[in-house]
């Protein structure tokens, strides 16, 4: 399961194609909106609980840095891989990602076929 948290309609669906043949691919907008979905699937008995979680930086209500600042601190949600998916290239932004437990990064826009993605263990 990827937990895709990108507030561009136009990028979510196109992670979602690139990814859904082979992984379960949850949408949220924002930090705030993967917070609750990740607190409901902490709770949840069912398989929604996310083996990574790909997070854009600049959205609405909470950013990309705030919502990795946050699962990174909470003992429950601090083991998901996390990786920024951004536009800002940016080397400060990118020592701060790293410093909050960015995994690693994938930067705007992009254009990748699936074989890329096997590559990685999720």
């Amino acid at each position: 399961n990827i937990l895709l948290v990108e507030d561009n309609s136009s990028i979510q669906d196109y992670v979602r194609i690139i990814l859904e043949d082979q992984f379960n691919i949850e949408l949220v907008s924002n930090g705030q909106e993967a917070i609750e979905y990740l607190n409901n699937a902490l709770d949840s008995s069912d398989d929604s609980f996310p083996d990574l979680i790909i997070s854009d930086v600049m959205m609405p209500l909470m950013d990309g840095f705030q919502f990795i600042e946050h699962i990174k601190s909470d003992t429950n949600l601090s083991q998901i891989p996390v990786i920024m998916l951004t536009a800002r290239a940016d080397l400060k932004d990118k020592i701060k990602a790293l410093r909050i437990g960015v995994d690693d990064y994938l930067y705007k826009p992009f254009n990748v076929g699936k074989k890329c993605f096997a590559a990685f263990p999720w």
